[in-house]
């Protein structure tokens, strides 16, 4: 198991455990709250947007999923600092793309009071770790434009821009 040492004590990633869905939830609604102030046409409040914690189990059984969390181990005992969530898709060949398996990152959070610690750079191995262990020949993920920080670690991690999607608000 990879750990990596900050200045608050060691983090290593595991996957996540049936008994963390209060955790799960809480890193979900930090980041639906960081993506709704930017967007809020598009996002809802956190509060509205609760994960179903159904989903959440179906995604710890799905052997196509990955949801992983970063623990950072304190005197206090170990606590969830991160996630990141990840599914293979499969794709047959159509008029001008290639068959291909895909290893999608759906999220990736890292909390607010750890970020900028390499916390997010461990995960993303992670994902590419796991992507190459199930065959995938890419791992893809989407980011908003606002989240400069977020596109700046893809970047350091190795990503590269695919495309760009426009929208306009006709509301």
């Amino acid at each position: 198991m990879a750990t990596h040492k900050i200045s608050d004590g060691e983090v290593f990633l595991r996957n996540a455990r049936g008994d963390e869905f209060a955790v799960y939830a809480s890193l979900v609604a930090e980041a639906d709250a960081l993506h709704h102030g930017h967007v809020p046409s598009l996002i809802k409040p956190a509060d509205r947007a609760q994960p179903a914690e159904s989903d959440f189990f179906a995604t710890l059984r799905d052997p196509t999923r990955m949801l992983d969390v970063a623990v950072l181990e304190t005197e206090a005992g170990p606590v969830v600092v991160g996630l990141i969530q990840t599914s293979l898709i499969i794709r047959d060949e159509g008029r001008a793309h290639e068959a291909n398996t895909v290893a999608r990152v759906e999220l990736v959070v890292v909390t607010e009071t750890m970020r900028r610690r390499g916390i997010g750079r461990m995960l993303i191995a992670r994902a590419k770790q796991w992507a190459l262990a199930n065959r995938a020949n890419s791992l893809i993920l989407d980011s908003y434009a606002f989240n400069i920080v977020a596109a700046r670690l893809y970047q350091k991690a190795g990503f590269d821009l695919l495309k760009k999607t426009y929208t306009q608000d006709l509301r």
